[in-house]
């Protein structure tokens, strides 16, 4: 797999393995990816299989889909399979804040979020996006059991809650049938499945709610999915203008690194399909979308023409705390560092801005670092 020279720097897998993996392939994230743990960036088991590859290896699971009918009713079949039907389309909405923050970018308006939405100094988080927290009633601002009393005076129609691979998060078995008790629980699939499907997936969804508006919605969103469109086709431009060039996705910790699994991860995912060649160890990478195998003395592994950081607070590591191998990787020494904003909102409005940025970056990276350091 990978040999080390005499200076310990990991020598490159082949270009050819590299790129083997990574095609051209026509594929970020937590966003909903939470994290919640400096044990496991995704905190969620899914099944997954890693590597890069032209076609994900991993199966991607169907879409779900909300219809309303003639009679004024609703239906939805979620990421469990399972089927909600109301008379009418739920207009008290509860969700988790990732999930209540792209229907807020698609103009609709829920009464109740739980989940972390501000940090510690009352600024919205990453996942809280753009929405008006003071328009809405937090249930929880962690990851904690919710509270059911505070739950049912909403008198939600419906709480929309995330699913990996079919099982619900964060919430476990007990807590959600609790919670049926007081309103209908769907689950929305957020990995495994690309970004842009999933924002269109949440457009439809919107569609179908009878939830109160936010004034202005409609027009900011056509504005919005223009701009994504546009940035999409700017970042699959760079991409095969250096198609050569490797990247891979670290969350640090002091003591490991997670490398992002790109065929779960929607933002990476959807990155990939516009040409990026990112890298998981095919494998390795294991059932929560992430890899656990790497320390800061073993980070040599395996070396890329890019890194990309998690930007998230609970994911700095300070210089001082990095093993010397860091500074042997042939993108740090190229100084090929990037950010990955991993919970961005999957949003047109969430994730113009994204692809800009990594845009920015990639543009004025080399694709050939690995092979020069090499050499």
């Amino acid at each position: 797999m990978t040999d080390t020279d005499e200076g310990g720097l990991a020598v490159r897998h082949s270009r050819r393995y590299f790129l083997g993996l990574a095609g051209s392939a026509a594929g970020a994230a937590a966003f909903l990816a939470a994290c919640g743990s400096e044990d496991d960036p995704a905190e969620v088991e899914a099944t997954s299989e890693g590597g890069a590859s032209a076609t994900p290896t991993a199966t991607a699971p169907a879409a779900s889909t909300a219809t309303t009918t003639a009679d004024g009713g609703w239906e939805y079949t979620d990421a469990t399979g399972a089927t909600v039907t109301l008379e009418k389309a739920p207009e008290r909405i509860v969700a988790w804040v990732g999930l209540a923050s792209i229907l807020y970018d698609f103009g609709v308006q829920s009464v109740g979020i739980w989940g972390p939405s501000r940090d510690t100094e009352g600024n919205p988080t990453q996942q809280a996006g753009r929405m008006d927290l003071d328009a809405v009633e937090s249930l929880t601002n962690d990851y904690s059991e919710m509270n059911l009393e505070a739950l049912a005076v909403l008198r939600p129609d419906v709480l929309f809650v995330s699913a990996y691979s079919g099982t619900i998060w964060p919430i476990p078995e007990d807590e959600v049938k609790a919670i049926q008790q007081i309103c209908p629980v769907v689950a929305i699939g957020v990995n495994g499945r690309p970004a842009d499907e999933i924002i269109t997936e949440m457009e439809a969804l919107a569609a179908t709610l009878a939830a109160p508006r936010i004034e202005g919605a409609e027009a900011v969103v056509a504005e919005a999915k223009a701009e994504f469109e546009a940035a999409s086709e700017e970042l699959r431009e760079i991409a095969s203008a250096n198609p050569g060039m490797t990247v891979i996705a670290l969350s640090p910790a002091t003591d490991v690194i997670w490398i992002a699994g790109w065929t779960r991860l929607p933002d990476l995912l959807y990155f990939t399909n516009l040409g990026v060649a990112f890298y998981s160890p095919e494998e390795e990478v294991n059932a929560a979308d992430y890899s656990p195998q790497l320390t800061w003395e073993t980070v040599n592994k395996y070396p890329t023409d890019a890194i990309l950081l998690d930007v998230r607070p609970q994911w700095q590591v300070a210089e001082e705390d990095r093993a010397g191998t860091w500074q042997l990787l042939p993108a740090v020494q190229a100084g090929q560092i990037g950010g990955w904003q991993a919970e961005g909102v999957l949003s047109y409005q969430g994730y113009g801005p994204i692809l800009r940025t990594l845009s920015e970056q990639l543009r004025g990276f080399s694709g050939d670092v690995v092979d020069e350091a090499a050499a």
